[in-house]
């Protein structure tokens, strides 16, 4: 399952020896911004989540500046967790992180940060007018899970015109 940009899948389970094909299983993602809920389904009593936070945005420039490099964002986190318990008819809490509006990008969760959680990227550096040297790239996101992996760093600049 491919996952570009924010996003959270749950995978979920029938009861013991049940399987993905079992009734009530399956696999739902959610890839639109914002906190919605998620009901398990009939017969489903475990599922397994994968969270991803927003990243970063690359950092601004004036228009006036013919090399005006700025910092990369940073990449959201992964984090994944198997075998959360869940209630067949009750409504869990599913966060999908947006992307940077200027403080970084949001977290992406399933019921609450502490069962899982992809932590947004934080946004790369701007560059002023005139203003010279390196602007940094934004710090990867990181994750709360059974595993994951944190963001990717946002490319530095290269100094820019006054370099």
């Amino acid at each position: 399952m491919p996952i570009i940009g924010s996003a959270v899948s749950i995978r979920s389970f029938g009861g013991i020896g049940g399987s993905s094909g079992a009734a009530g299983g399956g696999e739902e993602v959610f890839t639109t911004p914002g906190i919605t809920s998620w009901t398990a389904p009939a017969g489903v009593t475990t599922v397994h989540v994968v969270a991803v936070g927003a990243g970063g945005r690359g950092g601004s420039a004036p228009g006036s500046i013919t090399y005006g490099y700025a910092g990369g964002g940073g990449g959201g986190g992964l984090a994944y967790r198997n075998n959360i318990q869940v209630t067949p008819g009750q409504s869990y809490t599913v966060v999908v992180g947006s992307g940077s509006g200027g403080s970084g990008g949001k977290d992406s969760a399933f019921i609450n940060e502490q069962t899982v959680a992809g932590y947004g990227g934080q946004d790369g550096a701007s560059r002023a007018l005139n203003e010279s040297g390196l602007k940094a790239g934004g710090t990867g996101g990181e994750f709360n899970g059974l595993g994951g992996g944190n963001g990717g760093r946002g490319g530095d600049s290269t100094g820019g015109q006054y370099h």
